[in-house]
């Protein structure tokens, strides 16, 4: 009478009365499942190996029920391939870039017509309200309200503009203000964007998940300091003082600095 062939890891084949009682026994006494107690009492894996499975199942059950993360998410921090505090930061940036992403100073000024106050190249700091605007141009109307010169300002291309508040009190936005000694001095737009300062989302948002305050240097040498209040795909809010937010342009940054990462240096 010819053996019989393996059918399991190490060619063992079994009795099916003899599995049957063995995967009971493995329910029972080791807490396995129907499946994991099957391939133990087949021997196509070890008690142990089916033990860490078990344990790697419930840890990812957890995550997802804990974090309400994506199984493919949980599986990968059970794994050791990421850590849950990435996944998490990475979920905290998705939201705000939801919230935040296309945030712009200009389109809501254009919107609810009042005055804010503008920084724009050659140290000019004016108070107006946007008239319209389009891809490249602003239209803007001198708002004498704010204590700012009347001046003539019309339409104004969109790489003049530093940075901008809803807060129209030209002395406390001066006041707000510090000078980069090396870099303070009138300088023209970066028109092309491979040539502007880069700084990523990701940088960005380290800072404002720490709350750290950042310091954030115009290309005309002014200095911004305080922390992050949100990121936008153009600008970045920061609040420089209780009740004021400068929103700088990203196109008229020429450093930030802040946190753990090294002035300068990109991830």
């Amino acid at each position: 009478m010819g053996s019989a062939k393996g059918d399991g890891k190490h060619g063992v084949n079994h009795p099916r009365s003899q599995v049957r009682r063995r995967i009971d026994t493995l329910v029972r006494e080791a807490g396995l499942s129907e499946s994991l107690a099957l391939q133990v009492a087949k021997d196509q894996i070890t008690l142990n190996e089916a033990v860490k499975q078990m344990a790697a199942r419930e840890q990812v059950e957890n995550l997802i029920a804990r974090f309400d993360l994506n199984r493919s998410l949980a599986t990968q921090v059970v794994r050791g391939d990421t850590t849950i505090d990435y996944v998490l930061e990475e979920q905290r940036r998705e939201d705000h870039r939801s919230l935040y992403g296309q945030q712009s100073v200009l389109e809501d000024a254009a919107k609810d017509g009042k005055p804010r106050v503008f920084g724009l190249h050659g140290h000019r700091l004016v108070c107006a309200v946007v008239k319209s605007l389009n891809k490249y141009e602003v239209e803007l109307e001198a708002d004498a309200s704010g204590g700012a010169p009347a001046d003539a300002l019309g339409t104004v291309h969109k790489l003049q503009f530093k940075f901008g508040s809803t807060i129209t009190d030209l002395d406390a936005i001066r006041a707000a203000l510090g000078q980069d000694p090396e870099r303070f001095a009138i300088a023209e737009p970066v028109v092309r964007p491979q040539e502007r300062y880069r700084c990523s989302d990701k940088r960005l948002f380290s800072w404002l998940d720490a709350g750290n305050e950042v310091e954030v240097t115009t290309l005309e040498g002014e200095v911004i300091t305080g922390p992050l209040s949100w990121i936008a795909r153009f600008e970045i809010g920061v609040s420089v003082a209780k009740g004021l937010d400068l929103v700088v342009f990203r196109h008229a940054i020429a450093n930030v600095s802040g946190g753990q990462w090294d002035s300068g240096k990109e991830d």
